[in-house]
């Protein structure tokens, strides 16, 4: 997550208009977990404690009737899977279990 509480991706399909994107944004006041979509953009916001101690983050929000939208945010943990040495990890957290495996 950024300096600034926002994390933020996009997926170009060809043009500016032709655009995917997220935003994730840790807010300062306690509350639910929630979402919006606007201009091609799912917006997740949540609060600032709950991004302080997640490995996982689940819930939902109510949509238009009786719909509701499941809302699910994980970290991604380095691989313990010798077998997959090729796959990028750079982005990825440490693994919790690597410390309790080299002891």
């Amino acid at each position: 997550m950024g300096s600034e509480g926002i994390l933020e991706n996009h997926t170009d399909f060809g043009s500016a208009s032709d655009q995917f994107g997220f935003t994730l944004t840790s807010c300062p006041k306690s509350g639910a977990v929630s979402a919006r979509f606007t201009g091609g953009r799912i917006e997740v916001s949540v609060p600032h404690e709950t991004l302080n101690h997640w490995v996982g983050i689940y819930a939902e929000q109510q949509t238009k009737g009786e719909d509701a939208l499941t809302i699910a945010i994980e970290k991604d943990f380095r691989c313990l899977d010798r077998s997959r040495a090729e796959e990028d990890e750079k982005d990825a957290f440490p693994h919790p279990l690597t410390k309790r495996q080299s002891l």
